[in-house]
């Protein structure tokens, strides 16, 4: 009886593993739809073609190099994290199936390191306009309702 308990308890966390993990892919596809992931990778791949066949133009090329940095430094974290949350499903997947407790007690910390990197990537994702990095200071006057309440 001991055993169908642990069992049972297995595909609970199994099934809890899942789901958290299906919550944290569907934020990460958000995420990738929010930063326009496949319109960045089609963008990269113009910039890829376009400097593998023309190098006359050294400012072009200087401007085209800066673009492609660019675009790796926004493509690769969020592409990274969509590709381990889906691997991570399919380990969690596997637990479930194999009743595989060591298996599932290394994805609930996994699971929390990847929502952690997608909390800051989304974040990021929230302030990436071009002045977002600047300075600014915020002046709160507080009173009597301000200047229309007298």
């Amino acid at each position: 009886m001991s055993a169908t308990r642990e069992n049972s308890h297995e595909t609970v966390s199994a099934a809890a593993a899942r789901t958290r993990l299906a919550e944290l892919s569907g934020r990460a596809q958000a995420l990738a739809t929010a930063v326009d992931l496949d319109g960045k990778r089609r963008r990269l791949a113009e910039i890829e073609g376009q400097l593998a066949t023309d190098w006359e133009d050294r400012e072009q090329s200087t401007r085209l190099l800066r673009e492609q940095s660019r675009l790796r430094e926004a493509i690769d974290p969020v592409g990274q994290l969509v590709a381990e949350i889906a691997e991570l499903a399919e380990l969690a997947e596997l637990a479930g199936r194999d009743d595989d407790a060591g298996m599932l007690a290394e994805i609930v910390p996994a699971a929390a390191a990847l929502e952690e990197r997608l909390a800051k990537d989304e974040l990021r994702a929230l302030l990436d306009q071009p002045h977002d990095a600047c300075a600014c200071f915020v002046d709160i006057q507080f009173g009597a309702g301000g200047d229309e309440s007298q």
